[in-house]
């Protein structure tokens, strides 16, 4: 898997990682665009978050490693692997706590 796959993974993580207080609401979150893709020269991408329920919510924005198996599924990762880097080292995101009305 190609270090540019791994960011993309990442960063697809990052969005469906966001935790939704109370956990029950987690169905009011809508995140665009759903996939963010690095190409040249680009350094930087937005990430869309909005509240589709009728009551405010506190959103704790978080990263979680994850790392695709030879069947397709993902399987969460805390140590890296040898050869395997982590695009956490290269990733900033701000900010870490959001609160949508």
């Amino acid at each position: 898997m190609s270090f540019n796959i791994t960011k993309i993974i990442c960063l697809i993580v990052i969005a469906n990682s966001l935790v939704l207080t109370p956990i029950f609401a987690q169905g009011d979150l809508m995140i665009l665009p759903k996939r963010v893709v690095f190409d040249g020269s680009q350094r930087s991408q937005e990430v869309s978050l909005a509240n589709t329920g009728s009551d405010s919510a506190t959103y704790a924005i978080s990263m979680i490693q994850y790392k695709m198996t030879d069947n397709g599924n993902f399987e969460e990762i805390e140590v890296a692997e040898e050869g395997q880097k982590f695009a956490s080292d290269y990733l900033r995101f701000f900010p870490r706590q959001v609160v949508l009305g």
